[in-house]
């Protein structure tokens, strides 16, 4: 073999080597990206999931309380009974036995499964809807749903707002919900969106979405200013926080 051969099977094994070098490092590069892309996603679902055991806990803790509670008190009528029985105090163990049934009733009405709140979320479409989100959130928690934020859109949602319910099993509570909206002085729909959403492991039972429309809650924000020119003629001009630089100009003649 000569020197030309040999020049040219090390350049072609040169050559191999750095396309391998380049595969094995947009491997790596895609890895990463993926990585990264799979921890964005899961980093939510891990938040809910913390959210959602904590409430469970703490319902959980409140239900043992009142148990116990309810068996502590039970004990100590029966040993009440059983010394007033002894002594023959006939009035005061008939008050006692009234009071033992009246544990006996509390004690059924300790629900043997937890019930957790729906959730209910609220999207807005511009900052000029945060204020009026928020009270509207303060009285859905009033009513005692859970109202975990606001979360701002931008060119995208309904045109009209609604309220989203993701199972079928959750039609009658959302009615409910959009009840109270209507009652809060809101037009809103009703939106069945189970065929997305109804075997998702990613979203808890009783999660309810409430979206606004765009301009929703836009006139009662407006602010106006009235300048008098002269005797004759003055001019108004108002303006909204959706948009605070755009003004509406009208000139009446008095």
């Amino acid at each position: 073999m000569n020197a030309n051969e040999t020049g040219g099977a090390e350049a072609k094994r040169g050559r191999g080597i750095s396309i391998l070098l380049v595969i094995q490092l947009l491997i790596a590069a895609a890895t990463v990206v993926v990585m990264v892309v799979v921890g964005q996603r899961i980093k939510p679902l891990i938040e809910q999931r913390r959210q959602l055991g904590e409430e469970i806990t703490q319902l959980q803790s409140q239900r043992e309380y009142l148990r116990s509670t309810l068996d502590s008190l039970s004990i100590r009528i029966d040993e009440s009974l059983k010394k007033i029985e002894d002594r023959k105090f006939e009035s005061a163990q008939v008050a006692l036995t009234s009071a033992k049934e009246e544990v006996a009733q509390a004690r059924a009405t300790v629900p043997d499964t937890v019930r957790i709140p729906a959730r209910i979320f609220i999207h807005i479409r511009g900052e000029y809807q945060r204020e009026a989100a928020k009270k509207i959130g303060a009285r859905l928690q009033a009513a005692g749903y859970l109202v975990p934020g606001i979360e701002r859109l931008v060119d995208k949602g309904p045109e009209a707002t609604e309220l989203r319910f993701l199972r079928k099993a959750e039609q009658e509570e959302a009615m409910k919900i959009v009840g109270l909206l209507n009652k809060m002085g809101m037009q809103v729909k009703l939106a069945d969106h189970s065929a997305n959403y109804e075997n998702a492991k990613n979203v808890r039972p009783g999660t309810y979405e409430l979206w606004f429309a765009p301009g929703e809650f836009e006139q009662q924000f407006k602010k106006t200013a009235t300048i008098v020119v002269n005797a004759n003629t003055k001019i108004t001009l108002s303006t909204s926080n959706r948009s605070p630089n755009i003004f509406a100009t009208r000139i009446v003649m008095i």
